[in-house]
């Protein structure tokens, strides 16, 4: 349902991708599954005026007493501008 911009980061020490920046148009329009590996950043933003439905199936059972969950602020931690482009 909808459309989003998928962009994944990967900022892995000594990773063949290191550095790589991708995104992934997916939605209604485009639906497909990316599978993100394990320390690859990862954010999502709506594209289109309508709700969208984003499922994330974990491999693991989320561990409330040791969260493997790391969260940066959107803007000026990574190398990408998720400011919206018109275009």
């Amino acid at each position: 349902m909808g459309m989003v911009k998928l962009v994944l980061v990967d900022t892995r020490e000594g990773s063949p991708t290191q550095g790589a920046i991708n995104e992934f148009f997916i939605g209604s329009q485009n639906p497909v599954l990316v599978r993100v590996p394990n320390l690859v950043y990862h954010g999502w933003k709506c594209i289109r005026t309508e709700p969208s439905l984003v499922v994330n199936v974990p491999t693991e059972p989320y561990q409330y007493s040791d969260p493997d969950e790391y969260r940066l602020e959107p803007h000026g931690t990574l190398p990408y501008d998720w400011t919206r482009k018109d275009g």
